[in-house]
């Protein structure tokens, strides 16, 4: 039972991020993207991996585009 504790607080957690996230993206994509933006200008050290994506200071306006599209055709969210 000791080990099963963090495994299943993590599961909550992941959970309840989950939900966040998609509650966020009702508004659309554009609203989300843009409540982030002080605190991205404000960031002086970015760490990122991603294996699939460019990040996204390195990305062209026309590849952010097509990217944040085809994740709103895949969850079927809006855009604006």
């Amino acid at each position: 039972m000791r080990r099963a504790r963090p495994l299943i607080a993590a599961n909550r957690q992941s959970a309840e991020a989950h939900v966040e996230w998609s509650r966020l993206q009702r508004a659309g994509l554009r609203r989300l993207q843009e409540s982030t933006g002080d605190l991205y200008r404000e960031t002086k050290s970015f760490r990122v991996y991603v294996s699939d994506v460019i990040p996204g200071f390195l990305q062209t306006a026309g590849y952010a585009t097509a990217l944040l599209s085809s994740i709103a055709d895949f969850r079927v969210t809006r855009t604006t």
